[in-house]
């Protein structure tokens, strides 16, 4: 994607509070398996617009290190940090979610809501690894299927938008062989979906009359609204799942 596309794929999420399929119950659910005092750090990869960050802010003690490559997103995040009290626990990082700018060792939890994709999940596994205290955790949420026979068309889309796409059962064998324990293992809820894709199809709504005079924004619409295509026709074959991992002691 050349730097005009990206733009204005950014400008299409940038309002949006859910960049992925997520739920708040099953951001909490995650959080309730890892132990947090107020000396913990746990770090937000790819934490976006940061909906689950606030979260993270609102219901542990801990400092958050929340981390992403568009600064413009950071900088947002802030200022909503600031608005709840929170944020002086509140640190951001521009930076690579492969190649954290964090010491090894110093980090209780790595938190990975709908991001781990952009780099797959046996490289953010292994990267992450040396970064956590010994005990540490890995939480990250991703796309999967969920029969063992998905239409051919689901196959195809996802195929050509994440190559490394699996299952739950998959991910943990990755998991297992990085060194890590299984802690707990979930679906999301049809809320999950709602929440991402509702918002997205009023904005893609909106925008299209707005851009319809230019032809990159056009396209990038036209792949968002694929996506929502595929998503009405083939979203049974499909889910999101949440792992939580521990590195051994």
């Amino acid at each position: 994607m050349n730097d005009d596309a990206t733009h204005y794929l950014i400008t299409f999420f940038e309002p949006l509070e859910f960049l992925a399929p997520a739920d708040p119950a099953a951001t909490e659910r995650a959080l309730a398996n890892i132990p947090l005092d107020a000396s913990s750090c746990i770090v937000d990869v790819g934490c976006g617009t940061g909906r689950q960050t606030l979260q993270l802010l609102a219901e542990t003690p801990a400092q958050v290190i929340a981390s992403d490559l568009e600064s413009s997103l950071l900088v947002e995040l802030v200022q909503r940090a600031a608005s709840t009290g929170a944020g002086n626990r509140l640190r951001t990082l521009t930076a690579d979610m492969l190649a954290l700018p964090v010491n090894e060792g110093s980090i209780d939890a790595v938190y990975a809501e709908g991001s781990i994709y952009c780099v797959g999940i046996e490289r953010a596994l292994k990267a992450w690894y040396p970064l956590l205290k010994p005990g540490g955790y890995v939480c990250f949420s991703d796309a999967g299927f969920t029969t063992p026979n998905p239409p051919k068309e689901a196959v195809a889309f996802w195929q050509a938008e994440y190559p490394d796409m699996g299952t739950p059962e998959s991910a943990k064998h990755i998991a297992l062989a990085a060194g890590y324990n299984i802690i707990d293992e979930y679906w999301m809820v049809q809320s999950a979906w709602d929440n991402y894709y509702e918002p997205y199809a009023e904005r893609l709504a909106s925008l299209k009359p707005q851009w319809q005079e230019n032809p990159v924004a056009m396209d990038v619409l036209a792949s968002l609204e694929h996506e929502l295509a595929m998503y009405r026709a083939y979203g049974d074959s499909y889910g999101y799942y949440f792992l939580v991992l521990q590195k051994a002691a």
